[in-house]
């Protein structure tokens, strides 16, 4: 599933409505999840119908940690392309995540 998301991405980066895509992205990585927390905000949000910054960060972040090396740099390949200050918030954070970090 990571792996198709990941192909995915640049898909999702192309939708027009920034709230939308905020929206789409956080719920393919909630949807994505093995985490009952993450799980439960999908639920949420799925209700709520609304996006935000804040969960998808959580959400992004979770989904990145999870991935293996070459997923990794699919994922920051189709992030970087977006100038999203959002996007430029998670880069940085994805930063700091050692190469070898994989907690499935």
């Amino acid at each position: 599933m990571s792996q198709w998301v990941c192909i995915c991405l640049t898909n999702f980066l192309q939708i027009q409505n920034e709230e939308h895509k905020i929206w789409a992205l956080t719920s393919i990585f909630l949807s994505a999840s093995n985490n009952l927390i993450m799980q439960l905000l999908f639920k949420e949000m799925v209700l709520n119908i609304r996006a935000d910054e804040e969960i998808f960060l959580i959400a992004s972040s979770e989904f990145f940690k999870r991935l293996d090396d070459a997923s990794k740099k699919t994922f920051i390949s189709a992030f970087s392309s977006n100038n999203n200050p959002l996007f430029s918030t998670l880069l940085n954070y994805c930063a700091t995540i050692p190469s070898n970090t994989n907690i499935s």
